[in-house]
């Protein structure tokens, strides 16, 4: 046995003719609580121990993943350290919980998070502990030493109503390893990406033609196969591996739907949504009744569409 050798488990089926109701969600939900971490403050920390002094206005017209690489003079393990340190002391608040509670009770089959913080598992796990977060892991395929480092084909089982598998797409305070900042590092999160992507493409297209079920294996198989809800994302550019899932989603898998909701979207983030049939949402922004709001919106229309209900084995 190698030593990425593991336990794996089986994810539940997708049924034919049948789509999971999947949530990718970012720091938008985070940041209307005391302790929460924007990625402008945490570039900023970086300058000032890096370098000192305010940051220059240059800096903040570079890319998220440059930016980085600028505040910390490409020292972006170390900052990848520190950053894990401050996110897993990170502890709810009761209003966050609150908040957290409206999104888990949608009846998500997936959670595609792309936060290194832990408040879903916090919210989840009674008396939270980082080894009661590794007990929830569940791995579904033995990995390269990239894709374990990266958690492509691993989640976290939530034990909450519905059993939601929650996917750190773009890794975890719990494993500094797994945190994608920097050029490099969405470079070979995004080499990841294009392979999964291919290889669900045979497997789903293998089990239409079968009209059989499909055995998810990554959070790459949800985004595509799914109907995707976007929530506290805000879509920057920056984000290539998710464009370019975009845009592989339309062309391969144009009977799952994609709904991104925010305040508002400027002009030319519209033009590549609507290239990618993305359907944008607005509604007027006050951080915590917007986000419940759009949560039981959703959550009628998952009903409304979910018969039956996908079950966890």
């Amino acid at each position: 046995m190698s030593k990425n050798d593991r336990t794996l488990h089986q994810l539940p089926e997708i049924p034919y003719g049948k789509k999971p109701a999947v949530l990718l969600v970012g720091n938008g939900i985070n940041l209307p609580f005391d302790g929460a971490k924007s990625t402008q403050s945490i570039i900023l920390d970086e300058w000032k121990s890096h370098k000192g002094g305010d940051a220059p206005a240059a800096l903040w017209k570079l890319p998220f993943p440059m930016q980085v690489v600028a505040a910390t003079n490409d020292s972006v393990q170390g900052c990848m350290k520190n950053i894990a340190e401050v996110f897993k002391a990170q502890e709810n608040t009761d209003e966050q919980n609150d908040l957290l509670s409206s999104v888990i009770d949608v009846g998500f089959d997936a959670i595609l998070s792309t936060n290194y913080s832990l408040e879903f598992e916090r919210l989840a796990i009674a008396d939270f502990s980082p080894g009661k977060v590794y007990a929830r892991y569940r791995t579904t395929k033995n990995p390269s030493s990239r894709q374990l480092e990266l958690g492509i084909f691993q989640c976290t089982e939530l034990p909450i109503a519905n059993n939601p598998l929650l996917w750190h797409i773009h890794g975890t305070s719990l494993r500094k390893s797994s945190m994608v900042m920097g050029q490099l590092y969405y470079g070979k999160l995004l080499s990841e990406v294009t392979d999964r992507a291919g290889a669900v493409n045979k497997e789903y297209r293998e089990a239409q033609l079968s009209m059989s079920a499909f055995r998810p294996k990554s959070w790459i198989d949800y985004f595509l196969v799914g109907d995707l809800y976007i929530l506290g994302f805000s879509m920057d550019f920056f984000e290539t591996d998710i464009w370019w899932l975009l845009s592989y989603k339309k062309s391969n898998f144009p009977d799952s739907k994609t709904v991104f909701y925010s305040r508002s979207t400027s002009e030319e983030k519209k033009l590549l949504l609507n290239c990618y049939n993305v359907e944008c949402k607005h509604d007027d922004f006050m951080y915590v009744p917007f986000y419940k709001k759009k949560c039981s919106e959703i959550a009628a229309e998952i009903s409304a569409a979910r018969e039956p209900a996908l079950t966890h084995e």
